[in-house]
């Protein structure tokens, strides 16, 4: 399905009004500061590259730009009509995540040619908590090499806060954007890839944690914690998962009643007894940690006979990247260490091997999608308080340890 079209320049009045639209949405949702602006003084084409925070990210990079971004964008968001006229009228590039595609990059080379301003998310999809992940650098650093424009970094500070990943509403309080030149044509033309990988990652890398604890922003609103067990899955206190219930500004465990209130400033206090995290990054970091911890145990120590992770009542949708979700039914969502598989009335109608899925996301806070052979999946829970993310993390370390196995395997069969 051909979604896109031609990257050339938008009509100037037309960038100008949708520009104009954007920004007096914006300002009027959250307080928006610039510290440094180096687009003022450059002339197209030239590369934009920010971290990823929130819904809002492309839009609010673009306000302080002279005219409308040429991005990358997520395919998903040409599947809705209005979004479609929206990218389409200012030459956006669709593509889908994790997926090796040329077109995506041929047009790219289109918008430079066409004296377009564009612009990437290195990170790929929005934070869950705040840091950034640039694991990614060395295919971005080639693609600036071979485009040899300009690049801008664009750091914005305090979004994550202002509009969580997880979070169902957004909150008003301050967010800062940078725009600084880190790269000019001279020194994309004579620096290395490492070189350029390392100046990408020194001006883009942030820590919204570290940021809050010393500017002590407040970040109001309603329901502040709603949603927040789309992130968290696993109690501290007692170790349980799925039992993590968001009400108002509050987060509790329905097994143990363990408590914390998620404040304005953006951290946790406790409502009695021991506050094991005081933000979301740690308690983030630990249970991520817990579950590597349960899924390597199960690989070492054989336990085949369990699974690792089981969810009921989950709806399964499946198409491509030409064609629309199509739902098939509901049943169960189940891993174990050799598949993800999916059973209706205790029959497994759809069996995944773990080394072919691609592609592993989190779409609108809590669908789980992925591709697999030349089908894509997405997955829906009808309980609203499990977390897709926790399957994503599941199954991205499942794929690890599998990698591992087969190391360790090969070096055995190497030295025997």
């Amino acid at each position: 399905m051909d979604y896109y079209k031609e990257v050339k320049k938008p009509n100037p009045l037309w960038g100008k009004l949708l520009l104009f639209v954007i920004s007096t949405y914006l300002h009027w949702k959250i307080d928006i500061f610039v510290s440094k602006n180096d687009t003022r003084s450059l002339n197209p084409p030239y590369l934009v590259l920010s971290n990823h925070v929130t819904y809002w990210d492309p839009f609010l990079v673009n306000m302080f730009i002279v005219e409308p971004i040429c991005y990358i964008a997520e395919m998903i968001y040409f599947r809705n009509i209005f979004f479609r006229f929206i990218l389409n009228s200012v030459g956006s590039i669709p593509k889908k995540r994790y997926m090796k595609q040329y077109l995506p990059i041929k047009r790219l080379f289109q918008a430079k040619n066409n004296g377009r301003i564009m612009g990437i998310f290195p990170e790929g999809e929005r934070k869950w908590d705040g840091v950034t992940d640039l694991e990614g650098l060395q295919v971005i650093a080639k693609l600036i090499q071979k485009l040899r424009v300009p690049v801008i970094t664009v750091k914005i500070k305090g979004g994550f806060l202002a509009y969580p990943r997880w979070a169902k509403h957004s909150r008003r309080g301050r967010v800062d954007l940078g725009y600084v030149l880190s790269l000019t044509k001279d020194e994309v033309c004579e620096l290395s890839l490492e070189q350029i990988a390392e100046k990408i990652r020194n001006h883009l890398s942030y820590d919204e944690m570290d940021y809050q604890r010393k500017e002590h922003n407040k970040y109001t609103g309603e329901n502040l914690a709603e949603n927040m067990e789309h992130l968290l899955y696993l109690c501290p206190h007692c170790h349980s998962y799925n039992t993590l219930f968001s009400t108002g500004n509050q987060l509790s465990c329905q097994q143990c009643r363990y408590s914390v209130i998620y404040n304005q400033y953006g951290f946790l206090e406790s409502l009695q007894g021991k506050l094991y995290f005081d933000n979301l990054r740690d308690w983030n970091q630990w249970q991520n940690q817990q579950l590597k911890d349960l899924i390597v145990a199960k690989y070492t120590t054989k336990q085949s006979s369990k699974d690792i992770l089981k969810d009921k009542d989950v709806a399964i949708y499946v198409g491509s990247i030409d064609q629309p979700f199509t739902y098939m039914e509901q049943g169960d969502l189940c891993l174990n260490q050799h598949f993800l598989y999916f059973k209706h009335n205790e029959r497994d109608k759809y069996q995944f091997g773990l080394a072919e899925i691609t592609g592993l996301s989190v779409q609108f806070r809590a669908v789980l999608e992925f591709n697999y052979q030349d089908k894509m999946y997405q997955f829906k829970f009808k309980n609203p308080h499990l977390s897709a993310y926790k399957w994503m993390q599941a199954l991205n370390l499942v794929q690890e340890e599998i990698k591992k196995q087969k190391c360790r395997k090969s070096l055995s069969e190497f030295l025997n």
